[in-house]
């Protein structure tokens, strides 16, 4: 959290001088880009707290992009800088790298721990190649 507002703060000083398109491109690369490493792996243990923390760092990046103050409401700013909030962009990364192991198969030791439905029985149903739900 600590080294995301300290990002956020380097921002800030040239804000007047930058464009919101450059603001919102900054944002993401220097501040959010921090809570992209390895969030398939953490974002499913994080406690409530913490995923309201990392949320309030997305917003004070949407307030700083638009020019906002604290007691107005930003949601609706999400969509115009294109991101999405940080519980779906968790959900969105979780998916691809699902998917992505799936269909290339590495890293192997975890491609080895995915059950198919074939794996379990051999009854021919529709939906025969699908992952069983745990």
């Amino acid at each position: 959290m600590q080294r995301a507002y300290l990002s956020l703060k380097f921002i800030y000083g040239s804000r007047k001088f930058l464009s919101l398109k450059l603001k919102i491109m900054l944002c993401d690369t220097l501040v959010l880009s921090l809570f992209n490493y390895a969030d398939v792996l953490y974002g499913p243990h994080l406690t409530n707290l913490y995923r309201r923390k990392v949320q309030l760092v997305q917003n004070s990046c949407l307030r700083l992009a638009f020019g906002i103050q604290r007691r107005h409401r930003i949601s609706h700013k999400l969509k115009d800088a294109g991101w999405l909030n940080m519980e779906n962009r968790r959900l969105l990364h979780s998916a691809v790298f699902y998917h992505k192991e799936i269909l290339v198969r590495t890293p192997q030791y975890l491609y080895q721990k995915i059950t198919y439905r074939t794996d379990v029985h051999n009854i021919n149903v529709r939906s025969k190649g699908l992952i069983p739900n745990i």
